[in-house]
């Protein structure tokens, strides 16, 4: 049975926000789709990350909303403006995981949750809500994608955290969170270029650019630092020969070059491993539909909520 969901992804830099048509047999497809970036605080509050993601969601969900509504005075597109649910993805700090008696689990922000919940409530009803943890849908796309490495490490890049998935088997076998993220980056170049968190942006894609590469070179040591410490008491006797970054241009394959050189990288995988980005031309091919400028996060969830409506792409 076909079906439109709406998407809400969460992380502790960014909202995002889509409406989904999952039609049995067929690839999904995404529209609607919107990204809203958090400001770059100099000092972390949790409170103050809450408050910004309830208004920003709300405004986005507000949107989607009214996509709908003009789908549905339209006969000929009237059922895709039917939103059915809406599957919420958390990244850390906003989901972490526990053991408890079935094994593993994740558990969600209670605070985040409840202000999702409440957004999605107000503006479309008492549709079915469901929430899951990003690297959920992560290690779903990439088991598709990368069905020949049976043990690999996903690095997902957040605002201000990167989160470590150990795979082995297409399933779950260690879990790090590191305290850097996209934002770490862009503060380092703000501060010590002078330059606008746009600027910043932009300055990553310009690769040896001198007036850079400093602030640079100081942020990846930090990163290889913090990945190493982690990665090394995760591994324990797993032999990984991949890693895939995800994160979104154009800081993906930033992370993916800085790990890459890492020196440290050598003793941490003796027996060789290769460092990659995961891009949104990775997952074109199994979506229908997509924004002419696609959101790696979004796509990743529709996929993950095409398999949970037991559909095949």
């Amino acid at each position: 049975m076909e079906k439109t969901v709406l998407i809400v992804d969460v992380e502790s830099g960014s909202v995002g926000c889509a409406l989904a048509r999952i039609i049995p047999g067929e690839a999904p497809k995404l529209f609607a789709e919107s990204r809203v970036a958090l400001p770059i605080f100099n000092t972390l509050s949790s409170a103050t990350l809450v408050g910004e993601i309830e208004k920003t969601a709300r405004e986005m969900i507000t949107h989607a909303s009214l996509v709908a509504a003009r789908l549905r005075g339209h006969e000929s597109v009237a059922q895709m403006g039917i939103v059915s649910s809406a599957l919420v993805f958390c990244s850390p700090p906003w989901t972490s995981l526990t053991t408890n008696n079935q094994g593993l689990g994740w558990e969600h922000e209670p605070a985040v949750a409840s202000a999702i919940r409440d957004a999605i409530k107000d503006v479309f009803g008492d549709v079915p809500v469901s929430f899951h943890a990003f690297g959920t849908a992560a290690m779903h796309a990439s088991n598709t994608l990368f069905q020949n490495q049976n043990e690999f490490l996903l690095c997902t890049v957040g605002g201000e955290l990167a989160e470590l998935l150990l795979v082995d088997g297409g399933h779950l076998a260690g879990h790090a969170t590191l305290p850097i993220g996209q934002h770490t980056v862009l503060r380092t170049l703000q501060h010590h270029a002078g330059i606008s968190a746009q600027e910043a942006r932009s300055a990553l894609r310009l690769r040896g650019h001198n007036a850079f590469a400093e602030p640079l070179e100081a942020t990846a040591t930090h990163l290889e630092k913090e990945f190493g410490g982690a990665v090394d008491e995760m591994l324990g006797e797993h032999f990984v020969h991949g890693i895939l970054v995800i994160a979104p241009e154009p800081l993906g394959e930033w992370f993916a070059r800085a790990l890459s050189q890492a020196q440290s990288l050598a003793e941490i995988f003796p027996h060789g491993t290769a460092v990659q980005a995961l891009h949104t031309r990775h997952l074109a091919p199994y979506l229908a539909a997509h924004a002419a400028l696609p959101d790696l996060l979004l796509m990743l969830e529709a996929l993950f909520a095409n398999k949970k409506f037991n559909t095949v792409y």
